[in-house]
C-alpha cells in the first residue's frame, strides 16, 4: 500500500482527526501500518519498517524499526524536528553555525572532513585553553614558523606554562635573556646572559648584571669586573661573626626579609690583686662599651652604608650594653682568683690567677675574656714581706640580644658596632717601707700583684639565610699580597 507521512506539527484538535482515520486505513492492508493507543506501544508483529503508533494520552508519535523489531524514544516531533535542521543551521544572513542547535558532543571529530575548518571559519577568540583537551596539540600539529610572536598575546606566556628539556640555542649576534639590558656591554642597571659583539666585531657570550652603585661582568675573552662586590662564602644561612672592635657595613640579599642575629656588649676588666692602696696600688678593671645594629636602606659603598636609617617599631638602634667595672674587693690569701662572668658565647669568660709566690722577675696577668665575657682576677698569695688577696667578685659579662629580626621594607645593608672589652686593673710592683727588729729599722721593699685580665671585646653575628657568612675582603687580600711583594 501507498505509505502516509504524518507532518510533526499537528496540533491536538488535528491528531484526534488522524486517529479516527485509524480503522480505515488499516482495513486497507493486511499489515499494521498506522496504530493509536494509550502510552507506549508494545506490539511489534505484523508490522511494516516506518509504521506509526500514536498516544493519544500524552500526545506522543513513535516510529517502528524493522531491522531490530524495536520503537524509536518517545515524541516523534522531535525527531523529525532534529532532520529539519538544515533549514536552520545557520544564524540570519549568515555561513555562520548557530551553536545552539548542536548538541554538546554530537559532533565528533570523525565526522569533520579533512581540512574542512579552516582559520577563516574560526571567529577571533573562539578557541580558548579550555575548549582544547590536555596535550592535544604536539610539535607535529603545528606547521613550520606557524607560531610568531604577532600570534602571542602580551604576557600569555608565564613560566608555569614552560617546561624546558633541552638547550635554548641564541643564534642572533646579540641574543640573551635580558632585564633592563640590551647587550652585555650595556652599563644601563640590569641583567644580561647571551651573546654580543665586542668592540672588534668578535662574537662574545657572558654575563653582566649590574645597578647604579655595583655590578658583575665576566665574558669569554677571560675578563672578569667586581664593582664594589663584597664575596662571602659558606653555606648559605652561615652566620658572619664579627668579634673585632670597629664599625662595620654589611650588606643584605634583596630576597631577605629576615635575619638572625646576636649582640653581645663588651666584658668588664678585672681588678689586680695588690695588698698595698696608693698610686699604682689597688686598681680596678674597666667596663666594657656596648655593641649594637642599625638597618639601613642603601647598599654598602665603599665599606660603608648608605641610605636613610630604618626602623623596626619605632627604635633604629638595637643595643646590647657593656659589662660593668665592678668594686675593688679585699679576700683571703689563698685560693685562686675568680674567673670573669661568661657571656653566653661559649668560653668567653677569663681564667682567675692560681695561688702563686710574686716576684720582680715575671709580668703576672690574669686571663682575659672574649665575646663579651668578664676578665679574670689574681688569687691570694703570701711573700716573705706582704700577701696578696684574692678579689671575692667575678668581672661582669657584656649583656646579650638574640634574635631574629623581620627587615624594614626596604632594607638593603646593616651597620654593626663591637664594642671594647674593658681592660684589667694594672699590676706590677709598687714600693714600701717596713721596720724591723727592736731598733725598727727601715727597710724600703716591693710588692708585686696580678694584673687582672681584659674583658673580652663584644660580639655581633648575623646571619642571612640567602648568603653565606665569611666575607672575603679582596681588597685587603690585594693590599696583603703587595705587602709580601716587597720582602721579594
Amino acid at each position: 500500500m501507498s505509505r502516509i507521512f504524518i507532518p510533526n506539527n499537528l496540533n491536538r484538535a488535528q491528531l484526534d482527526a488522524f486517529r479516527s482515520i485509524e480503522v480505515e486505513l488499516n482495513r486497507l492492508s493486511n499489515e499494521k501500518t498506522v496504530i493509536t493507543g494509550s502510552g507506549a506501544p508494545t506490539e511489534v508483529n505484523n508490522l511494516q519498517d516506518g509504521s506509526i503508533f500514536y498516544d493519544f494520552t500524552n500526545l506522543n508519535l513513535y516510529v517502528f524499526r524493522l531491522s531490530d523489531s524495536t520503537w524509536n524514544d518517545p515524541n516523534l516531533a522531535a525527531t523529525n524536528a532534529s532532520n529539519a535542521i538544515a533549514s536552520n543551521i545557520y544564524v540570519s544572513g549568515t555561513e555562520t553555525i548557530n551553536g545552539a542547535v548542536i548538541a554538546d558532543g554530537t559532533v565528533a571529530a570523525n565526522e569533520i572532513a579533512t581540512d574542512a575548518i579552516t582559520t577563516d571559519k574560526i571567529a577571533a577568540n573562539a578557541i580558548t585553553a579550555t575548549e582544547i583537551a590536555a596535550d592535544a596539540i604536539t610539535t607535529d600539529k603545528i606547521a613550520a614558523n606557524a607560531i610568531t610572536a604577532s600570534e602571542i598575546a602580551a604576557g600569555a606566556v608565564t613560566a608555569n606554562k614552560i617546561t624546558i628539556a633541552e638547550n635554548i640555542a641564541f643564534t642572533g649576534s646579540t641574543s640573551g635573556l635580558i632585564f633592563g639590558k640590551t647587550s652585555l656591554a650595556d652599563t644601563t642597571a640590569g641583567s644580561f646572559y647571551g651573546k654580543s659583539l665586542d668592540a672588534n666585531g668578535n662574537s662574545i657570550s657572558g654575563f653582566n648584571i649590574s645597578s647604579g652603585t655595583s655590578g658583575i661582568y665576566a665574558d669569554s675573552s677571560g675578563i672578569m669586573a667586581l664593582n664594589n662586590v663584597r664575596l662571602y662564602t659558606g653555606s648559605a644561612g652561615t652566620a658572619l661573626e664579627l668579634s673585632n672592635p670597629g664599625t662595620y657595613a654589611t650588606s643584605i640579599a634583596s630576597a631577605t626579609t629576615v635575619i638572625s642575629v646576636v649582640i653581645v656588649g663588651a666584658g668588664a676588666g678585672a681588678q689586680n690583686n695588690m695588698p698595698i692602696s696608693g698610686a699604682g696600688g689597688q686598681n680596678v678593671g674597666g667596663s666594657g662599651t656596648a655593641s649594637w645594629i642599625e638597618f639601613y636602606s642603601g647598599p654598602v659603598v665603599n665599606g660603608s652604608v648608605s641610605g636613610s636609617l630604618l626602623n623596626i617599631s619605632g627604635v633604629t638602634r638595637f643595643t646590647a650594653a657593656g659589662g660593668a667595672s665592678q668594686s675593688w674587693t679585699f679576700g683571703g690569701t689563698t685560693g685562686t682568683g675568680p674567673s670573669g662572668q661568661a657571656s653566653s658565647q661559649a668560653g668567653s669568660a677569663g681564667a682567675g690567677f692560681a695561688a702563686t709566690p710574686l716576684s720582680a722577675t715575671t709580668t703576672w696577668v690574669a686571663g682575659h675574656g672574649s665575646k663579651g665575657g668578664g676578665g679574670g682576677a689574681g688569687g691570694g698569695s703570701t711573700g716573705t714581706y706582704w700577701a696578696n688577696h684574692a678579689a671575692t667578685v667575678s668581672a661582669n659579662a657584656g649583656a646579650t640580644i638574640s634574635q631574629q629580626f623581620t627587615l624594614p621594607t626596604g632594607t638593603q645593608s646593616v651597620k654593626s658596632f663591637v664594642g671594647t672589652g674593658g681592660s684589667g686593673g694594672s699590676g706590677g710592683q709598687i714600693g714600701f717601707y717596713y721596720y724591723q727588729g727592736p731598733e725598727q729599722n727601715q727597710y724600703f721593699r716591693y710588692a708585686y700583684s696580678v694584673r687582672g685580665g681584659d674583658g673580652g671585646d663584644g660580639f655581633v653575628s648575623i646571619a642571612d639565610p640567602n648568603s653565606g657568612g665569611i666575607e672575603v675582603d679582596l681588597v685587603a687580600l690585594v693590599n696583603r699580597v703587595t705587602a709580601l711583594e716587597g720582602f721579594h
